[in-house]
């Protein structure tokens, strides 16, 4: 069974990604079921008081119960496919000049969380000036109870916790498994051939140089379509909701191809962090209502493009 399981990543990452959820729902279910009964029985009367009349903290706190619960029992499997994911690909342009200076990662990182940000606020004011936020009444609610917590109730818990838990899953494991084929010359798209010399993966090293300048480091572009794809699309369905669900699959596009060019976790967990904290902290100070305009919609589709063709042309440079 383990040895079925180790030639088939892609099933285990799949049954982690059912755990998750379905731990996830059931326990949401109880908890609310739970909570319910407290305000019915009248027997703690004033925790019940407390549950009616602070309904965003108490979905706050059922929130981060139910993700810690939920993430526990994929966490090992999420910490070793990182791990995996993070070396495998390291090891495969070793010895070229991506990765010579720390500087480029942290460089590169840091674009990548700007680019998020502007992704972020684009997309929202995007979808509040369409009307589609609007349309999607259940999302507007939602999006209010979370950011009615308090800052740091709301950062604590929407802001790390659980972009946290979501990457680990998402990106850590889906993704993962399903791009990972892309690195090495386990088929004819591969860059990589046999030199014999015991560098990189299974003793692959890069046919040239120009190839391995990719800002996908020698990952065969179909196997990073295919992760991303289907994590972002598990992501979104994750989220549920319609206009959150379109959101999310953008966004996890944007983090798969953050995590194939930097090869770093912590830069995707900080990508979503930065998402999540920024739209906390201009909802909550009133700032979002004053940026929904199209001249505020076009100034961050240009920081988008100006932002991700700085990415692109930090690959180029020697």
């Amino acid at each position: 069974m383990n040895a079925d399981r180790s030639q088939d990543p892609r099933r285990s990452a799949f049954l982690s990604f059912v755990i998750f959820f379905v731990l996830y729902e059931v326990l949401t279910s109880l908890c609310s079921a739970l909570m319910l009964t407290v305000e019915e029985s009248g027997r703690w009367k004033s925790l019940s008081d407390w549950m009616i009349t602070n309904p965003s903290e108490v979905l706050a706190f059922r929130t981060a119960v139910c993700l810690i619960l939920s993430a526990v029992p994929v966490l090992p499997a999420g910490l070793r496919c990182i791990r995996a994911y993070e070396d495998e690909a390291l090891s495969s342009v070793r010895g070229t000049y991506i990765g010579r200076e720390s500087s480029q990662y942290l460089q590169r990182g840091a674009l990548f969380i700007l680019l998020s940000v502007f992704a972020s606020l684009f997309l929202n004011i995007f979808f509040a000036l369409t009307g589609m936020t609007a349309w999607d009444s259940a999302s507007g609610t939602v999006a209010s109870l979370q950011t009615g917590a308090g800052l740091i109730v709301s950062i604590s818990v929407y802001g790390i916790l659980s972009p946290l838990c979501e990457e680990m899953v998402f990106r850590g494991i889906v993704f993962t498994a399903y791009s990972r084929s892309g690195f090495g010359a386990s088929s004819n798209e591969s860059v990589f051939r046999d030199a014999g010399t015991g560098m990189g993966i299974n003793g692959m090293t890069p046919v040239d140089s120009k190839k391995s300048r990719s800002p996908f480091k020698n990952m065969r572009v179909s196997a990073f379509l295919e992760g991303a794809f289907i994590s972002s699309l598990l992501f979104a369905f994750y989220h549920g909701l319609a206009v959150q669900g379109v959101y999310a699959f953008l966004m996890g596009m944007l983090f798969c191809a953050a995590f194939a060019c930097t090869h770093s976790f912590a830069a995707v967990f900080l990508m979503h962090a930065a998402d999540n904290i920024t739209s906390i902290v201009m909802s909550q100070v009133g700032r979002f209502a004053s940026v929904c305009t199209p001249v505020w919609l076009c100034t961050f589709a240009a920081l988008c493009v100006v932002t991700a063709g700085t990415v692109v042309m930090s690959y180029g440079r020697k």
